[in-house]
């Protein structure tokens, strides 16, 4: 689970590169769709410390959310239970300067939903970053993505996870992964 989180920090760390907050006292409002745990929300707080920067972490799950307080001792976070499919309460049009979601957009029920509902949280100007992983379109990368996925990743997880319910989370990345009903280019 450690190596996971590794790989999504050090992803996620490029993506917020994108953002370049500059470093003045103008607030700047963040929303981290999907948040889960909170990895994402707290990477951008640790990368943007010193300045003005407010996130909220949305995340279906109450489980993740409370993990996510646990874990948060940065009180320019908050987490939310919700779904951004659903958040016309929650969020007025033009709230945040920059809204992201981490490997999450695959899961969403309906993902151009949760775009549009992205896009429409997001002032005149604001960044949506996506970070997420697709199947391949041709076919021979689709074929080794299979076999890394069904067969090496798992031993990889048995040989460096310990804890077995963090080698589940292996199988679901390698399922979502395969089964995504959208590509990039659906997006644009």
């Amino acid at each position: 689970s450690s190596r996971v989180i590794e790989i999504q920090e050090r992803l996620t760390e490029r993506a917020l590169e994108l953002l370049n907050f500059p470093r003045d006292d103008v607030p700047r409002f963040l929303l981290d769709v999907g948040c889960g745990s909170g990895i994402s929300t707290r990477r951008v707080l640790k990368r943007y410390s010193g300045i003005c920067v407010a996130c909220e972490g949305l995340d279906p799950s109450k489980e993740m959310i409370r993990v996510a307080n646990a874990k948060n001792r940065d009180t320019r976070a908050t987490y939310t239970v919700g779904n951004i499919e659903n958040c016309d309460e929650m969020y007025k049009k033009d709230t945040f300067d920059c809204v992201v979601t981490v490997y999450t957009l695959r899961n969403f029920a309906d993902s151009q939903l949760a775009i549009w509902q992205m896009m429409r949280v997001l002032k005149p100007g604001g960044k949506l970053v996506v970070v997420d992983a697709f199947p391949p379109k041709i076919r021979l990368a689709k074929m080794i993505l299979k076999f890394w996925l069904e067969y090496i990743m798992p031993i990889v997880a048995l040989i460096f996870i310990r804890e077995k319910k963090d080698r589940k989370a292996y199988k679901y990345l390698s399922k979502s992964i395969q089964n995504a009903k959208y590509t990039p280019e659906t997006f644009v």
